[in-house]
């Protein structure tokens, strides 16, 4: 009987990530927990489409962020946009968390699907882990002079 905390999904923001950063990670591993419950439930009435809420938001654009070169859109009434995503993180948690025990419990979490799902997740937080801390002085990890595609 598969249980609750073999489907669950932690990502791990770096060390010293800024707010914003930490609010879309987490808003990132909710829309990667709705994926994983739609998969073992076979629910079809809920899509957690993270991307397409970032766009209708204004804050994603075709190749990536929705930003002139040089900006940043979070940046821009940077308060509003994390809230935005702080509220729908939360939303999210939430119907993550509604989903019945007995909806998943025949789920077998050797499916191909989910261990492929299970790899990227540690994949992503090996990377994040090897983040570059703070410069010295600095309360927060350093911001990348380039966009990376």
């Amino acid at each position: 009987m598969t249980t609750r905390a073999e489907l669950t999904v932690e990502l791990i923001p770096p060390p010293a990530a800024r707010p914003a950063a930490v609010a879309v990670i987490e808003s990132v591993e909710e829309s990667i927990q709705g994926q994983v419950m739609l998969l073992a439930t076979s629910d079809t009435t809920y899509d957690p489409d993270l991307v397409g809420w970032l766009h209708n938001q204004g804050l994603l654009a075709p190749k990536g962020l929705a930003e002139p070169a040089g900006e940043s859109v979070m940046a821009d009434d940077y308060g509003t946009h994390r809230s935005l995503i702080e509220d729908h993180t939360e939303e999210m948690r939430r119907r993550n968390d509604s989903v019945n025990s007995s909806a998943f419990a025949a789920f077998d979490t050797t499916n191909r699907t989910f261990q492929s799902i299970t790899g990227k997740v540690d994949s992503l937080n090996t990377r994040m882990a090897q983040a570059p801390g703070p410069s010295e002085g600095e309360q927060y990890m350093p911001l990348r002079q380039h966009r990376v595609i």
